[in-house]
């Protein structure tokens, strides 16, 4: 991985537009006042590649005062050429574009594009955060290492502290997840058990409004029929009362109903007709007063069957429509369950995972490539006392030395030969063109320090090395940072 130019817009200390081109290899030394913002140069390298540096928050890395920031990268990786444009936001989304080769990379967010970028590059997070921030300023002798010493070595060097940062992170969503799981099986229990079921309408009360139906009808026919009869039968009484009213009319004239002569016959009585349709018109009303309560009563038993008939049907589509929710939100809840439960058990995986494989690998690959860099590190700065680690991270010199009859500088330089023995180790697994040490050689007298800055010359001769340091070092260039009205880059 080359990496050719760097662009900061409102970085940390650097406000405005600052670019910085890595086209020279060799030893370069980086001096500025305290604050001004060497160590930054590297921090902008690692957030532009992976978005984030570890123990930062974004937001802190905008210039003080200003709403926004931006770094730009341009490098190249396995002949091809990436272009990195990473914003940052005091509020809001911030924007990602990754152009390969001029084509833009796109996904659905900028977690995917993200991912996208991190497959091609192959270079993972803790490695370049070594190369580009590696201190001295935090170790006490690593010669001499104790449990506490031992810790802060395979912590910081290795980048163990980064895995059990992710392990806390991942344990920390596992305990949030596990919660979550818990409530949402709790809340299917509430979907679940929240609906009574409810039957289909009783088909009695079908067969009870049909044969009401029938018997209104049957009353009904009755009723006309017995109507009609009694109209009749009326109807006959009235015409027989009106011939005989006739026929006693002609009588009183003097004449005669049948011949038309003089009378022969007598008058005829209609008391007793009359008597009999009054007495009929009597039986026609009873009867449809009767009726009238007949059909009233059908009527009640028709429209209370029809009530309980809907009100069943409303119940029972009621229950249908809460069934078919109820399945959607189990469904939906079933979804979600599910993705919680495939998260968790990949967590659970990445935890045993980090917690033993990548662990043990990681020291299991590095103790003997560290031990073969430190020996050749030492040989070249003649130094007599060679440290050895085994795969406890345990550390030796020259197999039985006492550690504490070395001078303090006998123990820094030990102390370094083993920093550059990891860094060679690091440099060959992640190929990246650049290095940062920050303050690697402070408290080394001139002589040490030459000696060191020639042993970086010979093993990291195909790179381009960043000392940031306030003393003189025998370097190929120097890149000065200022602070004057805002902190300045230049190669001078």
């Amino acid at each position: 991985m080359d990496i050719h130019l760097i662009k900061l817009y409102n970085f940390k200390s650097f406000e405005g537009w600052h670019e910085l081109e890595f086209t020279s290899k060799g030893i370069f030394k980086i001096e500025g006042p305290v604050g001004a913002g060497k160590t930054t140069i590297g921090e902008a390298l690692v957030f532009a590649l992976y978005g984030s540096i570890t123990g930062k928050n974004n937001g802190d890395l905008i210039a003080w005062g200003k709403k926004q920031s931006w770094v730009y990268l341009n490098l190249t990786h396995n002949g091809r050429d990436i272009y990195i444009k990473r914003e940052i936001k005091s509020y809001g989304q911030s924007e990602l574009i990754v152009e390969v080769d001029n084509i833009p990379l796109t996904a659905s967010n900028k977690k995917g594009i993200q991912a996208q970028l991190e497959e091609m590059i192959g270079v993972p997070k803790i490695f370049v955060e070594l190369l580009c921030i590696v201190s001295l300023a935090n170790f006490r002798s690593l010669s001499s290492m104790s449990k506490s010493d031992l810790r802060d070595f395979s912590n910081n060097i290795l980048g163990l502290d980064i895995i059990e940062t992710y392990l806390d992170v991942w344990k920390g969503e596992l305990t949030k997840l596990n919660k979550d799981i818990a409530y949402e099986e709790g809340r299917q229990s509430v979907i679940h058990d929240g609906l009574q079921p409810v039957d289909k309408p009783d088909p009695e009360l079908y067969e009870k409004k049909v044969s009401a139906v029938v018997r209104m009808d049957h009353a009904s026919r009755l009723f006309d029929d017995r109507e009609a009869h009694l109209h009749g039968i009326i109807k006959e009484l009235e015409t027989t009362i009106r011939e005989h009213q006739k026929h006693n009319e002609l009588i009183s004239k003097g004449i005669c109903p049948t011949c038309g002569g003089e009378v022969c016959g007598e008058k005829v009585d209609t008391s007793m007709l009359e008597r009999r349709v009054t007495n009929y018109n009597r039986a026609l009303e009873h009867l449809n007063k009767h009726f009238q309560q007949v059909f009233a009563n059908h009527d009640k038993e028709y429209t209370e069957i029809c009530k309980e008939i809907s009100r069943q049907e409303i119940s029972y589509n009621n229950y249908l429509d809460a069934k078919k929710k109820q399945s959607k939100d189990l469904k939906k809840s079933n979804k979600c369950l599910e993705v919680m439960v495939d998260r968790r058990n990949k967590l659970q995986e990445l935890v045993e995972i980090f917690r033993g494989v990548v662990t043990d690998k990681l020291i299991g690959e590095f103790v003997p490539s560290i031990n073969s860099n430190i020996q050749y590190i030492s040989s070249l700065i003649h130094s007599q006392f060679i440290p050895e680690f085994d795969n406890k991270f345990r550390c030796t010199l020259n197999g039985d030395v006492p550690i504490s009859s070395l001078s303090t500088g006998q123990r820094k330089m030990v102390d370094i030969a083993i920093i550059l023995g990891v860094l060679m180790s690091l440099v060959v697994r992640v190929d990246m063109n650049i290095l940062f040490l920050d303050e690697l050689f402070s408290n080394l007298d001139k002589d040490n320090r030459d000696r060191f800055v020639k042993v970086l010359k010979d093993i990291m001769s195909d790179k381009t090395v960043f000392i940031v340091s306030h003393q003189d070092i025998d370097c190929d260039g120097i890149l000065r940072v200022t602070n004057k009205n805002g902190s300045r880059i230049e190669y001078v």
